[in-house]
């Protein structure tokens, strides 16, 4: 549901100073997961807008507004911090929400490709594995180096 001008901001600001332990999720426009809102010809995520009101500014480094709850579309004040991109990151991990993988929509290998593909590069080249799997031989390099796909 797309929100009327100026309800996203109402809504954010009914939910400012609310107590809950539950999460409190944007109920209006979303991409990519997050909710999003327009305030004063800018569009703001609504997590970072609130996040922003409750917290007041970030300490310098502190680029993300990290979860506590893992829910990217919650808005409740309790569960959001001004964080580093590395301390959000940890976040994602301990939540499971962290893409990697196979999980990532655009990933061409498995998890089991990338065990094959490491058992095989002991006795085969990168460029044939390359050729037979469908990725570049730089793919298969960052593999073998443990860069890329290193959680298997």
């Amino acid at each position: 549901m797309r929100a009327k001008k100026g309800e996203g901001l109402q809504w954010i600001y009914a939910h400012l100073l609310d107590v809950t332990d539950d999460c409190i999720e944007w109920p209006f426009g979303r991409s990519n997961g997050y909710g999003w809102l327009r305030s004063k010809g800018r569009t703001w995520p609504a997590h970072r807008f609130m996040c922003l009101l409750a917290h007041g500014k970030p300490d310098r480094g502190q680029t993300d507004v990290a979860h506590s709850c893992g829910n990217k579309l919650c808005c409740n004040p309790a569960h959001l911090r001004h964080a580093t991109p590395e301390q959000n990151q940890k976040d994602k991990f301990s939540h499971g929400t962290v893409l990697r993988g196979e999980s990532i929509a655009s990933s061409k290998l498995k998890r089991s490709d990338v065990v094959e593909i490491r058992k095989r590069l002991l006795t085969e080249t990168a460029t044939k594995l390359a050729d037979e799997y469908k990725v570049t031989v730089a793919a298969v390099s960052l593999i073998s180096k443990g860069k890329t796909w290193a959680h298997v």
